[in-house]
């Protein structure tokens, strides 16, 4: 029997499953820590038990199934299936980065005194910063694993990795905020990155299916190299553009339009 195309591009639908898992738990921890509020300990005693959870138990998977850093160099259907359902597309494993995102933004919010102080301290951030994002990239191509022979340093990697980008790119938005961002300071305060920011998550959904799309479509192998990938890394790009600023122009902004009108509506009628 012929196999099926599709079959071996169904992991590029993950992204989907995984997005909705975060609609869920993500609102959900965001919620504790606001009925928190300004309780500096209990904050700090919940986000320090969810980072743990997180670290701990994508260490585990990792290491139950052997799973190698990145996409699988193994790329047999089921060593790719393994990678894609029982890491990639789990919300345990990935909720780090968001977590993140909510502990600053609290924090951003609620200091009222700047933190930053001097230049040295601002420099030392940012070297911090530049080295952790370096090391985060140098270790994905460094650090060996194996079906035989499965390194506890690869497990510590997979489950840090993604947390300590994030942290990092958290340092570039804290030191743009405190005013010491430089250049990127003013290169991320461009205008064109407000139209990107409303077609952001549009082109999030979107992304998945067009690459599995364009898997799916073709009829034979396709030569590798860092050409052909960059060719098709800015195909995609383009397309995920274009049709997520149609999706957010045709179905997005109408449909906030929509319950503007109706929280107003109401508000009136109250």
């Amino acid at each position: 029997m012929k196999q099926s195309r599709y079959a071996v591009s169904l992991p590029g639908l993950m992204p989907h499953f995984l997005g909705q898992e975060m609609g869920k738990i993500v609102p959900f921890v965001a919620s504790c820590f606001c009925l928190l509020g300004r309780s500096t300990p209990a904050l700090v005693a919940l986000g320090t038990f969810l980072f743990l959870a997180t670290f701990v138990v994508t260490a585990l998977v990792s290491s139950f199934y052997r799973l190698p850093i990145a996409n699988p160099r193994d790329m047999r259907k089921a060593s790719t299936v393994m990678y894609f359902m029982e890491y990639y597309s789990k919300p345990y494993c990935r909720y780090g980065p968001f977590l993140v995102g909510i502990l600053l933004g609290l924090f951003t919010s609620q200091q009222q005194t700047p933190i930053l102080r001097t230049k040295t301290q601002a420099s030392l951030g940012w070297v911090c910063s530049m080295f952790s994002m370096f090391m985060v990239v140098a270790l994905a191509y460094t650090l060996e694993a194996s079906l035989d022979a499965y390194s506890p340093s690869t497990a510590l990697y997979q489950a840090v990795h993604r947390t300590v980008w994030a942290a990092a790119v958290g340092w570039i938005v804290f030191a743009c905020e405190e005013g010491f961002g430089g250049f990127i300071n003013w290169l991320l305060s461009w205008g064109i990155w407000t139209v990107v920011a409303k077609i952001s998550y549009a082109c999030y959904l979107v992304h998945p299916m067009l690459i599995l799309l364009y898997n799916g479509l073709q009829e034979t192998l396709m030569h590798y190299s860092d050409l052909n990938m960059f060719y098709l890394f800015l195909g995609h790009c383009l397309m995920t553009f274009v049709v997520g600023s149609a999706l957010t122009v045709l179905i997005e902004m109408p449909l906030q339009e929509l319950k503007r009108s109706c929280v107003n509506r109401q508000a009136v009628l109250l």
